[in-house]
């Protein structure tokens, strides 16, 4: 396998598990035959530093015969961290695995059946070609590299690409909040995301962001005045945040909107089709349902303020967004036999304050590492090892100068109002 620094070094080496005799295990799955032969096979690693970091990813070229022909298959594999260190100890008593293999051989599959149904043949993520739990926890997905699908990695999306990625959230959501009101029971499991996921939300990387956030506010003299809102912010966040995340489970409101969260809808996690002449965007699809979980959607939603969009589109256009976004969710849901109340454009954004904290922990949390995404650099395991590299994050002059913006703006619309 290729020892070069621009991938991940726990994707350098395979395991010595992923061999021939498992590669035919998981052809045997995908064909729904026995008889099959894997005649040779190539290991590289699944994808690009900086693009993921909840999992080891490989990818695998398979030839194998069948009925005396021959075949190939490029599937993407899946699996928990195995070498010791910050990224095992974060995530092999998480949640993650049973969500995501739940995700794929269940809920996408159910999701798009009742697409199907109203006439709609939006697919949402990438087929599942095999799992398991045991011996290993490992998710096989069909590898969308040779469909024609890419990553965006040097550029924030354009506002065409961007308003497609909110228009299959709006159908994610939509069809989502309509099970939830005929079969709830099929996501009784899917209640994990990172706020709310013992292992995940304890962890170093989550709790200290808003600590260096209040120490940069007290080093810019310009944003000093905002310190005191976040030092009284900071007491409860991870209590508030943690309510929102349980809160369908725990204390349902009547005036709610639920649906299943992706859970870390970031440009990253989607993959792109163009058409080969005339470079038209013809297709998006979700990846990672590691921390997917049935909440308030308004938590996706300021996800992709903060992560998805770009500084342009955040500052000038998420308006414009969200309206297109609810157009799509209203017309999904109108389609279906769905005979409740649909959620109303001002009710939707009435849940963006209501949820506030969940928003102000992506702030203070998130958005200075959003701004390193662009960077073929970027390594997220030294951000998350090293108090400093992150801290460095936080002095981006792009980011202060937004802080600039963003902060006046959550003091004129009574963002800090209660928290002092």
């Amino acid at each position: 396998m290729p020892a070069t620094e621009n991938f991940n070094d726990d994707e350098l080496v395979a395991p010595k598990w992923l061999n021939n005799d498992f590669l035919k295990e998981v052809i045997q799955s995908y064909e729904k035959n026995k008889d099959v032969k894997v005649t040779n096979f190539k290991l590289t690693p699944g994808t690009v530093k900086g693009d993921h970091f909840a999992s080891v990813m490989f990818r695998a070229h398979v030839d194998y015969k069948l009925r005396h022909s021959r075949y190939s298959k490029s599937v993407i594999i899946k699996t928990m961290p195995e070498a010791q260190g910050l990224k095992k100890e974060m995530l092999e008593n998480s949640h993650i695995f049973e969500t995501e293999i739940k995700m794929y051989t269940e809920i996408l599959p159910k999701l798009e059946s009742v697409l199907r149904s109203i006439g709609d043949d939006t697919k949402i993520g990438p087929n599942c070609l095999y799992y398991s739990l045991q011996p290993r926890k490992c998710i096989v997905l069909e590898d969308l590299v040779p469909l024609g699908y890419t990553v965006q990695r040097d550029r924030d999306l354009k506002m065409d690409e961007i308003k497609e990625v909110m228009r299959k959230l709006a159908v994610f959501h939509a069809i989502s909040y309509y099970l939830n009101k005929k079969e709830p029971q099929i996501f009784d499991s899917l209640q994990y995301g990172f706020m709310n996921d013992p292992s995940i939300a304890e962890n170093s990387f989550l709790t200290d962001g808003i600590k260096i956030f209040i120490e940069v506010l007290n080093e810019v003299p310009t944003l000093r005045k905002y310190k005191p809102y976040f030092q009284v912010f900071q007491k409860d966040v991870f209590q508030k945040c943690g309510q929102s995340f349980n809160e369908f489970r725990e204390n349902p409101q009547s005036n709610g909107i639920y649906g299943l969260c992706h859970g870390d809808f970031h440009f990253k996690n989607l993959m792109f089709r163009n058409n080969p002449i005339n470079k038209k965007l013809e297709d998006i699809l979700f990846l990672d349902f590691q921390i997917s979980y049935l909440g308030p959607i308004v938590n996706d939603l300021y996800y992709s303020l903060f992560m998805m969009c770009s500084r342009e589109q955040r500052l000038h256009h998420f308006d414009e967004l969200l309206y297109l976004y609810h157009s799509h969710f209203k017309s999904i849901l109108n389609k279906t036999d769905f005979d409740g109340e649909v959620p109303t454009l001002r009710e939707i954004r009435a849940m963006f304050l209501k949820h506030k904290h969940y928003e102000l922990f992506l702030l203070s949390s998130f958005l200075a590492m959003r701004y390193e995404f662009l960077s073929k650099d970027i390594d997220i395991e030294k951000i998350m090892r090293s108090r400093e590299s992150r801290k460095s994050l936080y002095m981006n002059k792009e980011f202060l100068d937004e802080l600039h913006q963003l902060l006046p703006k959550y003091l004129h619309n009574g963002y800090f109002e209660d928290l002092m």
